[in-house]
């Protein structure tokens, strides 16, 4: 029964690894494989598929044979063609009336022809219509090709009763044919050959690897299945020595295949009658081609007495003796004879490796044992062996020795706090044996009571703490104490103090005084109460732009209480804030004020204005520099003759410069170098044509303000004498003659669009000859 169980599952297990398509047919994939045996070749195929069976089946195949070598010469191709036997025309499967008979004497031949011409062999029965007996069908299909391609590989006769099978009687020694396998109709088979030589018979070989393991009144057998070389196994046993060997499985003994690489084992399980008796067994392994093989090597079992049962114990353990433990235990001394004696084992830890300390076995009599170099932890096993080596333990019994020596002091090596607030500490493990594990401990003052953290020892040298943030105390204070297995506890390590992470800002420092002058702004400020600030900053931004510049940053040891910012532009508008910053990198500002320098209206001094009197043709060539502003509009030149106090505004030049206008006019370039204006002023109205065509204000005063309105300007005294000049309007110095020679001064002064200006610069003085 328990045979027939296993012949059951792993049939259902290969047939429930077999799936296939029901779609049109149009190429039967078919595998070849030939084996040369007492001068004559089996030749075995099977169709791979379910469509490639159904079709076989139903058209049968053709088998054809060709010589491809012959002693060991290669045929040309010609040759080879010309050496084809067909072997059969049409191998198809018995009429299902012929397989009655082999039924009759073959359970593997009734499986076959059920497989092939059966009405039903249903794994499911069927429930009705619809897709659940569609389902049913295809699950059928199914069975029938598991079992036709199980059956064919266990028993040659009936692989040839269903055309998957040939016996090549015409062969030669010393030949290499090639089969070919093709599945009658218009299908295209698929792989469908093989090659096959007749030097000598192919070998077949053992199964190897058989070992067993007795047990009470039975033995467990196994080996290697070797998927690739059988398809089923045959068990045989010999009672005693030399004993015949007899069958003990009926039915082939199959076993699902291994996965690729896991070398998975065949097993069989045997009852034997008694544990006294020698057996013998071995195995043969069934090939594809219904051939069963040599035997294994044979390996001899007896069965052994099952473990006994009794009750052992560990009683006690004592340190009588100062340094040694002496173990104490139970066991009924009715079943000494049984037993071959006693070992005693020894771990540090309850579920450590035990290790064995007696020298060597002791005697079934033995009940006390003593340990002379014990460890400060024991845990103690009593193993007890009988005369079958079956071998019985006691449950763990710990053992301690005397001792009042506390664990040295614990060294913390480290710690840290996150912006979390969880803290992390960590200390060297103890050189002490016997330590149990640590405490944590936590003080809020460095000399303070330290209160215990862990709940219970730790085991590790690592702890984690979440802290409180929620408080004013900065510092926290952690110790460690070690403990034994004895609770002797250890002197606590030395403080370590670690920060709590800094959730507050510092308090905000306070602007007290703004004074706005035309050099900057002047401040005054009350720094912040907080203790933990590290630096200040001074910032400006200028009102309508984005970003804070920063004017001014001191750390908090410079008690600086003022400062003037004297990089302001006065014609821009800002506003201030002090901000403070604390050792966690948290900030506050003090209340943002506005403020700028005061504008007096003056702006930069002109630079390096200088002229010169340039011949061919006469003009007079002006020079000068001037830092670029914003606001900067352009620049006005004012000229006078011969009168240093009677200048006049004589022509402007714009930011950036206008194009030249007219033979006559005046020519000007300004070019901006980095930050700095270069100007040039060209003054080519050497004979005051220009004096049609201009008004001019003439500034008494030269110290006057040029921006300001002045009454016109009166022509003036005096008659010329040498060469002259007339002036054609005689609204401007009308009928007036300027004699020669004729000087001519030069001021000039930037201009800008609030209608501010810069000191005027002149005057240059020009002898005009």
């Amino acid at each position: 029964m328990k045979n027939n169980f296993m012949y059951s599952f792993l049939v259902t297990a290969l047939i429930m690894s077999v799936s296939g398509s029901l779609t049109a047919q149009d190429s039967v994939r078919i595998a070849v494989k030939g084996m040369y045996v007492n001068d004559h070749i089996i030749l075995r195929w099977a169709p791979q598929d379910i469509d490639s069976w159904k079709y076989g089946n139903a058209h049968g195949y053709r088998v054809e044979r060709k010589t491809l070598r012959s002693n060991g010469a290669q045929l040309s191709i010609s040759a080879f063609e010309a050496s084809l036997v067909v072997l059969s025309a049409n191998l198809t499967a018995l009429p299902e009336q012929q397989w009655e008979s082999l039924a009759d004497t073959s359970n593997l031949a009734g499986i076959a022809a059920g497989a092939i011409y059966g009405d039903s062999l249903d794994l499911l029965p069927p429930s009705g219509g619809g897709l659940m007996e569609i389902y049913n069908k295809s699950r059928e299909i199914e069975s029938r090709f598991g079992f036709s391609l199980f059956a064919a590989d266990q028993d040659l006769t009936v692989a040839k009763a269903m055309g998957l099978a040939f016996v090549d009687t015409s062969v030669q020694s010393n030949k290499e044919y090639v089969y070919f396998v093709k599945a009658l109709g218009n299908a295209v088979s698929l792989n469908g050959f093989a090659s096959v030589e007749t030097n000598a018979a192919a070998a077949l070989n053992a199964p190897t690897g058989l070992v067993a393991a007795p047990a009470d009144k039975a033995v467990i057998l196994q080996w290697n299945k070797d998927d690739a070389s059988f398809s089923s196994f045959q068990v045989e046993r010999a009672i005693g020595v030399a004993g015949n060997f007899t069958p003990l499985n009926q039915n082939p003994l199959l076993f699902a295949a291994s996965e690729e690489g896991s070398g998975e084992p065949a097993t069989y399980i045997d009852s034997l009658a008694d544990n006294t008796t020698i057996y013998v067994y071995r195995v043969r392994g069934k090939t594809p081609f219904g051939l069963w093989s040599p035997p294994s090597d044979t390996i001899q079992v007896k069965g052994v007495e099952g473990p006994l049962a009794f009750l052992m114990s560990v009683t006690n353990v004592t340190d009588s003796v100062v340094g040694q433990l002496t173990i104490s235990w139970e066991f009924p001394q009715v079943m000494e004879a049984q037993m071959q004696g006693f070992n005693i084992y020894r771990s540090a830890e309850i579920d450590g490796v035990y290790e064995k300390i007696n020298a060597s076995i002791l005697s079934v009599t033995d009940r006390v044992y003593t340990d002379v170099n014990p460890l400060a932890a024991n845990y103690y096993v009593v193993q007890a062996a009988d005369v079958n080596g079956h071998e019985y333990r006691s449950f763990p019994y710990l053992g301690q020795a005397k001792d009042i020596t506390p664990p040295v002091q614990p060294v913390i090596t480290g710690g840290s706090c996150n912006e979390a607030g969880v803290v992390t500490l960590t200390w060297a493990k103890n050189p002490d044996p016997d330590i149990l594990g640590y405490r944590v401990y936590m003080s809020n003052a460095l000399d303070g009571d330290y209160a215990q953290l862990t709940g219970t020892w730790l085991n590790d040298t690592i702890y984690k703490f979440q802290a409180e943030t929620n408080t004013l105390t900065e510092a926290m204070h952690f110790r460690i104490k070690a403990l034994d297995q004895r609770q002797n506890q250890s002197p606590m390590s030395a403080p370590l103090s670690l920060m709590r992470p800094d959730v507050y800002p510092p308090s905000p420092p306070v602007i007290s005084k703004v004074n706005a002058f035309t050099n900057g702004v002047q401040f005054e400020w009350v720094l912040s109460s907080s203790t933990d600030v590290v630096a200040y900053a001074l910032e400006r931004q200028e009102l309508g732009m984005p970003a804070w510049e920063q004017v001014l940053a001191f750390d908090a040891n410079h008690l600086l209480t003022s400062f003037q910012d004297t990089t302001a532009a006065p014609r821009k508008r800002y506003q201030y804030r002090l901000v403070a910053m604390d050792d966690a990198d948290l900030k506050s500002s003090s209340k943002i004020v506005k403020t700028k320098p005061v504008d007096n209206g003056m702006r930069h001094v002109i630079q390096n204005f200088a002229g010169q009197l340039l011949q061919n043709p006469k003009t007079v060539m002006l020079q000068w520099e001037y830092e670029d502003d914003a606001d900067l509009i352009g620049f006005e030149v004012f000229r006078a003759i011969n009168n240093v106090n009677k200048q006049r505004s004589y022509d402007f030049l714009k930011i950036p410069p206008d194009a030249p206008n007219g033979a006559v006019s005046n020519t000007a370039t300004a070019v901006l170098n980095g930050n700095t204006w270069q100007c040039v002023f060209t003054d080519k109205d050497v004979k005051f044509a220009l004096h049609q065509m201009n008004s001019f204000v003439v500034f008494p005063n030269p110290n006057a303000n040029p921006n300001l309105a002045v009454p016109p300007p009166q022509p003036p005294a005096g008659n010329a004498t040498t060469t002259t000049v007339m002036v054609q309007n005689p609204n401007n110095l009308a009928g007036q003659q300027l004699n020669q020679p004729i000087i001519l001064y030069y001021w000039v002064m930037a201009k800008y669009a609030d209608g501010a200006y810069s000191p005027v610069a002149g005057h240059v003085t020009i002898n005009f000859q």
